[in-house]
């Protein structure tokens, strides 16, 4: 009867003591096994180091997740040297008491207060269309004849029949208008079936107001009569009145008759009623959005205070504990969230004045009431302690410029940057001690099958032996 070596990496058979009566297999084991374990101690540090690479790269994703929270903030571009194109901060509500007649938003330079507005009439497109054609097929666009839509672009949509075209039908000068280079979705033409034998053409301008009203000519309308002349519908623009003064405009959404405050007119008031727009801050917007960004502190301070920090009720540390790393990230971040910054006439230099406060624990919050009475005195001055002075940046000294949050998000930038940031390259170095590792292992591997073969083979030759000389002794006593 034959065994192989539990474990052996070189499946060779040996005789299981059936000379010498013993378990040479499990003794082989045991002396592998005993000799094996500062590999398991290696592949034990293998199997840390990699547990703490991942917790590396969770903890830079919420690195990141603060510094796009700062960076929503802050009214600035991305690389943080100039003002952002639309305001991130600042939130207003327009609310209009008649949502039939017109609704209503508000941006960052709207003024809170309240606006009578009045709608008289409607901005609307203009159209025109054909006579009767029996079929929608018919002739209509003979050769020679012309065809010209101004719409108020810059280039008008001509359309001209050569000799060698041939007629045109109706379905044909459909198509020729709508798929014409200058008309670029300006004008839209399509046929209307009015009843059987009833065809026309429909020629509708595609935004509405005076400006992009339409005017068709050509040898087709002025020698054969092709437009429907009392059926010619002119657009019009808006007429809204704002505290007793008459404003037109080609859109119904006017955006430019409040300052910050978009109007989307639906329809005419009645005679005798009048609309209130009412503009206010926003506060429970921006509340929601500092928010995110507390969160997104307190998220990365939960990280570090449960991975690299000890708990003295349990006496367990953290797998990242003893890496000064992850602490000195998060007191760099509490000195800029609790530092004071000053502005030329700015009564707020630090976020706990606005209503952001420490629990005394590391992890932060908002006191909403705070943030309101703060917007309340001085809103521009919130905006400026939180966004900075983009205005004059200074790219030798942007921090004398940078409110807390550019500050924030202008301090993660070399931590979180992909390639050559603080957190690439602890998981560049993560990946070196793994393959260093990873060789260790491999070398001693090898190393360890070299014994386990040496040891099969000085077990099985002692077998062979006994086996000799207890043959030997069988012969002898049979002589004797």
């Amino acid at each position: 009867m034959t065994e192989s070596v539990t474990g052996s990496s070189s499946n060779r058979l040996t005789f299981g003591g059936l000379a010498t009566g013993l378990d040479t297999n499990l003794l082989i084991e045991t002396l592998i096994s005993l000799e094996r374990r500062p590999l398991d101690r290696l592949e034990d540090r293998r199997s840390t180091i990699e547990e703490q690479q991942g917790l590396y790269q969770d903890f830079n994703t919420k690195l990141l997740a603060l510094r796009n929270a700062a960076r929503a903030l802050d009214n600035r571009i991305s690389v943080l040297s100039a003002e952002a194109t639309s305001e991130e901060f600042l939130d207003h509500a327009a609310i209009s008491d008649k949502e039939a007649v017109l609704t209503a938003t508000a941006a960052s330079g709207a003024t809170p207060g309240s606006y009578q507005v009045d709608v008289d009439s409607l901005a609307t497109i203009g159209y025109q269309r054909s006579v009767s054609y029996a079929t929608s097929d018919t002739d209509v666009l003979n050769a020679g004849r012309t065809l010209s839509i101004d719409y108020g672009g810059t280039s008008n949509i001509d359309i001209t029949v050569g000799a060698a075209a041939g007629a045109r039908s109706l379905e044909d000068l459909r198509d020729a208008i709508n798929l014409d280079a200058d008309n670029g979705g300006n004008v839209n033409a399509s046929i209307l079936q009015v009843a059987d034998n009833d065809f026309r053409l429909v020629i509708s301008a595609a935004n509405p107001g005076v400006e992009n009203d339409l005017t068709i000519t050509g040898t087709l309308v002025s020698t054969d009569g092709f437009i429907d002349v009392p059926s010619i519908t002119a657009a019009t623009d808006a007429s809204i009145n704002v505290f007793g003064i008459n404003i037109t405009r080609s859109s119904n959404a006017i955006t430019d008759a409040i300052d910050g405050v978009t109007l989307n007119l639906l329809t005419p008031n009645a005679p005798g009623e009048t609309t209130t727009v009412s503009v206010s801050r926003d506060v429970d917007a921006m509340a929601a959005k500092i928010n995110t960004f507390i969160d997104a502190y307190n998220d990365v301070h939960d990280f570090v205070d449960r991975h690299a920090g000890f708990d003295p009720e349990t006496g367990v540390a953290g797998i990242l504990s003893g890496d000064s790393t992850p602490d000195s990230i998060e007191r760099q971040l509490v000195r800029i969230l609790t530092g004071s910054r000053t502005f030329s006439g700015n009564p707020f230099s630090g976020l706990s004045q606005i209503g952001i406060e420490s629990d005394g624990n590391g992890r932060f919050s908002l006191d909403q009431d705070a943030l309101e009475t703060a917007l309340n005195q001085n809103p521009t001055a919130v905006r400026q302690l939180i966004g900075g002075d983009p205005a004059n940046y200074d790219e030798n000294d942007p921090d004398a410029t940078d409110g807390v949050l550019t500050a924030m998000a202008r301090a993660l930038v070399p931590i979180t940057r992909i390639g050559d940031g603080l957190m690439a390259s602890r998981d560049n170095s993560f990946d070196d001690r793994i393959d260093a590792l990873d060789d260790q292992i491999a070398r001693f591997e090898a190393a360890l099958a070299i014994r386990e073969d040496v040891l099969v083979r000085r077990f099985s030759a002692l077998e062979r032996t006994v086996s000799a000389l207890q043959t030997q002794q069988s012969f002898l006593s049979g002589s004797l």
